[in-house]
């Protein structure tokens, strides 16, 4: 056995024996996201297209590994039935939370959006 292969054999045993990474606390700020939602709206004109009325349903669920979510969508739009798909995330390297989508009108985009945590219910005692 050449030393190249002991030396990958031990860098897959090691990384084989290391716990898998976890979410951690900005990818649970994303947890109030998930279900399923409608959606109403006014789409404004430009590049991506006509303005106008937008109505839908959002299915969002989360990714296998709980790192990200996939947001599934259809409606209804100024340019007539839609559907697409979203994945949206937090980017630990620019510390920021960001999104990608698809339509099936042709459009494509992604961005980035600030998740601020739900504020809790209040309570009171007496």
């Amino acid at each position: 056995m050449s030393a190249l292969s002991v030396a990958l054999a031990m860098t897959v045993t090691a990384l084989a024996a290391q716990a898998p990474p976890q979410p951690g606390p900005e990818q649970q700020r994303l947890a109030p996201f998930v279900g399923t939602w409608t959606f109403e709206g006014e789409a404004k004109p430009g590049p991506m297209g006509p303005g106008g009325k937008m109505t839908g349903t959002d299915r969002i669920t989360w990714l296998p590994g709980g790192f990200f979510l996939q947001r599934s969508f259809q409606g209804k739009g100024p340019m007539g039935e839609m559907q697409g798909v979203e994945i949206i995330g937090y980017d630990a390297i620019k510390k920021t939370y960001g999104f990608h989508f698809f339509e099936s009108t042709g459009v494509m985009g992604s961005g980035t959006m600030a998740v601020t945590p739900v504020p809790s219910t209040p309570s009171s005692s007496g």
